[in-house]
């Protein structure tokens, strides 16, 4: 696939080494010059620094990995996505990652107003970043959480293809408030059993309610 990576940061170029390491052409941006990337990516033929604007044309699949006070501003420059899929990386936390309140709305269904032309789905964002290139092909699982089924399976092959286990958790208003700050996929590694176990108590709790 053709990915392109919004932020290159820790947790940008994590990924984009991950992917790269999978065959994937990744394309990477940050809010300066590709040229400061250079050094980062030199090992990786297939890490293609890039300006912003350059990424929804060159990308199949794109990637936000921003701050999460920088959410607005990168999407808006990105414009209209025109339906392509989405990877919301990002957590609602502060620089000290203290939580920032949504009014109890999972940050994906946010970046999903921001971007409405996209097909957002969550991933990457449940445990530390750093196993997705240590901890490649161990089995680990990886959660993802979306509203559109094509875009699901696209962003399972591509976790699939580094090493990792997809796991569907439902729909950005489900899955993605477990798997938000503070859910209960959050915050570390989940086997089957367990992931299977919220999950089930979860939709249960929301049969009650309806």
């Amino acid at each position: 696939m053709k990915i392109g990576i919004i932020g290159a940061g820790t947790v940008g170029a994590i990924l984009a080494k991950s992917m790269a390491l999978a065959g994937h052409e990744v394309f990477i941006a940050n809010s300066r010059d590709p040229e400061t990337l250079t050094e980062v990516f030199r090992d990786f033929e297939n890490i293609h620094p890039v300006w912003k604007d350059e990424l929804t044309a060159k990308s199949e699949v794109l990637a936000l990995a921003v701050r999460w006070k920088d959410t607005r501003k990168v999407l808006e420059d990105l414009g209209d996505l025109n339906g392509r899929i989405l990877i919301d990386v990002t957590n609602n936390v502060d620089e000290n990652f203290d939580l920032i309140d949504l009014g109890g709305r999972p940050s994906s269904e946010v970046i999903q107003e921001l971007a409405p032309s996209a097909r957002v789905v969550k991933a990457f964002n449940t445990f530390k970043i750093s196993k997705y290139l240590d901890d490649r092909g161990t089995g680990i699982i990886s959660f993802i959480a979306g509203n559109d089924e094509g875009a699901l399976n696209t962003v399972s092959e591509l976790i699939s293809s580094i090493g990792f286990v997809p796991y569907i958790t439902g729909t950005l208003s489900f899955g993605g408030r477990l798997m938000n700050v503070k859910g209960r996929l959050a915050g570390k590694t989940r086997s089957k059993e367990e992931a299977d176990s919220i999950i089930k108590e979860e939709s249960e709790k929301e049969i009650i309610k309806k």
